[in-house]
């Protein structure tokens, strides 16, 4: 083993001062291992909003008269806003769960 202006070993100074097995380029490589793992975890992640984002297609679920949407529902007692809204609800708590899970 070579050793350094200071006399110690280059390998020793690459392992740290205790001497331990692990070098400082295994320890960069379990870090970057675990990059590489996060950013697969959240490009799936970003496909499944994606893949979610093309469900419901115009061709096959036209935009609604809202007007006369508005009527019917509160001619039934019921609110486009309520109904909106729960909506809305429903596609931001998925969105936020594949987030979330995306650890």
């Amino acid at each position: 083993m070579s050793k350094c202006k200071d006399g110690i070993t280059a390998s020793r100074k690459r392992r740290g001062p205790s001497g331990g097995g692990e070098t400082r380029e295994d320890r960069l490589q379990v870090q970057l291992n675990a990059a590489l793992t996060r950013i697969e975890n959240l490009t799936a992640a970003l496909q499944r909003i994606a893949d979610w984002s093309d469900a419901y297609p115009l061709e096959m679920f036209n935009e609604p008269d809202w007007k006369k949407s508005k009527e019917v529902l509160e001619a039934a007692g019921l609110s486009l806003d309520r109904i909106s809204a729960a909506n809305m609800r429903h596609v931001v708590l998925g969105v936020g769960k594949i987030a979330k899970e995306a650890k």
